[in-house]
């Protein structure tokens, strides 16, 4: 399942920045028919991501549809029985049926959805209109700012997953540790993540306007980047942007959940039937009675 999340992952996110390396290095694509289709087409594509991770746990995941039901269990018709925790085979880590949610994805979750909700309502809309008039009436700063806006929920949505990733690693390999990381770790995670993404955002801020030009239809405005040495298609700086937007956005976190998820994988493939440990589960359990020990010799 770890890995179909990074094939949907690299699957949907290609064409995007396969798109804009070809328009940087090839500008006359960018006069080929029916390219604002396929690049609209292009860009809900990438948008559209993040959705599909729920089903994918949902439909390749016991335990996660065990959790969901768990989540309206005081629905009279949603009745688990008490043993259905125990049909599975013995991994390193289980579901908490206490009733209380892991605040670490709570949090990493909402980031994502704040992400995915800003880059709907503050950039696709306007784009859509954009496209379909091929005339920008929103004015240069909300041109900046849309297409910040833009940049700014992709890498914070790509980020979150890599997080996601490492999260769910030291989860698994070293539960101990993810234990003591406090409310205020994750919200600093939080705020690298916001922050990073704004850094790669602020060329959009910088260097993205709107002109005018005229054609047989009458004036339009148009929304495109400006950079120093050139125009969009015919700049170095562009095409320098996009291989280090592509390098972080796309290859950095397919590596990063290529290598916890396998690792992840690795681990809970190599556990044993019920009632037999890994040496990392022994390892694990002896350390909780040294705990417990000297809690108990403390006491006394």
């Amino acid at each position: 399942m770890m890995m179909v999340v990074v094939l949907i992952f690299a699957v949907c996110w290609l064409p995007f920045h396969a798109y804009f390396l070809l328009t940087s290095c090839y500008p006359a694509i960018t006069e080929a028919p029916f390219i604002q289709e396929i690049y609209l087409l292009i860009y809900w594509l990438a948008m559209s991501n993040s959705m599909y991770n729920p089903i994918i746990y949902c439909w390749m995941n016991s335990r996660f549809r065990f959790g969901f039901k768990m989540f309206f269990r005081w629905c009279p018709f949603m009745r688990v029985g008490r043993d259905s925790l125990h049909d599975q085979s013995n991994m390193t880590s289980r579901y908490s049926c206490s009733g209380s949610p892991d605040h670490n994805h709570i949090k990493r979750n909402v980031n994502l959805s704040v992400a995915d909700a800003m880059v709907s309502c503050l950039n696709v809309t306007f784009n859509y209109i954009y496209m379909l008039n091929n005339d920008w009436p929103f004015g240069e700063l909300y041109c900046k700012i849309s297409q910040f806006i833009a940049i700014l929920t992709i890498s914070a949505s790509v980020f979150t997953l890599m997080a996601i990733s490492i999260d769910r690693y030291v989860a698994i390999m070293k539960p101990f540790k993810r234990r003591r990381m406090s409310k205020r770790c994750n919200l600093g995670i939080a705020a690298v993540i916001w922050i990073a993404s704004a850094i790669i955002s602020t060329p959009m801020l910088l260097f993205f306007t709107t002109s005018h030009i005229f054609t047989v239809d009458g004036m339009r405005t148009v929304c495109y980047p400006e950079w120093p040495d050139g125009t969009t298609n015919h700049s170095r700086l562009e095409y320098i942007y996009n291989i280090l937007f592509m390098i972080l956005t796309y290859f950095l976190p397919i590596i990063s959940m290529t290598v916890t998820y396998s690792r992840v994988g690795f681990e809970l493939w190599g556990s044993k039937a019920i009632g037999e440990y890994t040496p990392r589960q022994v390892e694990n359990i002896k350390s909780k009675r040294r705990v417990s020990y000297s809690k108990y010799t403390s006491i006394e």
